[in-house]
């Protein structure tokens, strides 16, 4: 028998709301509040969460709440583990795309290294453009450190962009912002086949250019020369001016 996945996910919504319709009862009964209005609001905010994940919170809460809990005590846990996890998961795609510049970079056979980049998620080709990943450094620090450093900022604030995109009403505003953002990021790498079919139409015009237009100087009308004077010219006004006999 073959499950579907919208049966999966039917059995864990219910699944969800059933622990809420009964967790919501239980802090009623030891806290003696009537919660009973409660129960759109809280399935508004807690079915999206996994039942095994939602059990766990309820029960922290139960234990650690003196009074009847608000929703953002119950989350908090999961908002805390979040926080720890991020650093974390920036730590590792760093090193993930640190493995790939040192293994698959070669500024002069682009094609392997523009494909594996192709691979990774958009969040972390961007941050590795906005560390200058793929470039020469100085130094080992400039790239550990420095290098480093662009790449973690710059993942955190993909993240928090993501998020908090939808804040701002639709309007000049928000379409600033993104004209500003789309401004400071960088634009993806072209990859060795573009480049070269780039380098082939240029060939090819230049092949097919008139000799006449390759050659010519070009135009100087903005510049002022002045005449050259003749020698005798040139022997009067230093006598005039006292430099010569």
């Amino acid at each position: 028998m073959t499950i579907s996945l919208n049966e999966t996910r039917s059995d864990s919504a219910s699944k969800s709301d059933a622990l809420i319709r009964e967790w919501l009862f239980r802090f009623g009964l030891n806290f003696e509040k009537d919660a009973s209005a409660l129960l759109p609001l809280w399935q508004e905010q807690f079915s999206a969460i996994a039942p095994d994940i939602l059990n766990s919170i309820f029960e922290r809460a139960l234990h650690t709440c003196k009074f009847f809990p608000k929703i953002a005590e119950i989350l908090e846990p999961l908002q805390r583990s979040a926080e720890t996890a991020r650093p974390l998961a920036a730590e590792r795609e760093w090193e993930r795309v640190l493995d790939l510049r040192r293994l698959h970079w070669n500024p002069d056979i682009p094609a392997d290294h523009s494909r594996r980049m192709a691979l990774l998620p958009e969040r972390v080709q961007q941050a590795a453009r906005a560390a200058g990943l793929f470039r020469d450094f100085a130094t080992v620090q400039d790239l550990h450190v420095w290098a480093k450093k662009r790449f973690l900022e710059s993942y955190a604030a993909y993240e928090e962009l993501e998020r908090d995109q939808f804040l701002l009403p639709a309007g000049e505003l928000r379409g600033l912002l993104s004209d500003a953002a789309e401004m400071k990021s960088l634009p993806p790498p072209e990859t060795w086949e573009a480049m070269r079919g780039r380098g082939v139409v240029y060939a090819a015009e230049l092949k097919s250019a008139p000799r006449e237009t390759l050659q010519a100087d070009p135009p100087r009308s903005h510049i002022c020369a002045r005449p050259a004077r003749s020698i005798e010219e040139q022997k009067r006004i230093l006598r005039e001016r006292g430099f010569a006999v």
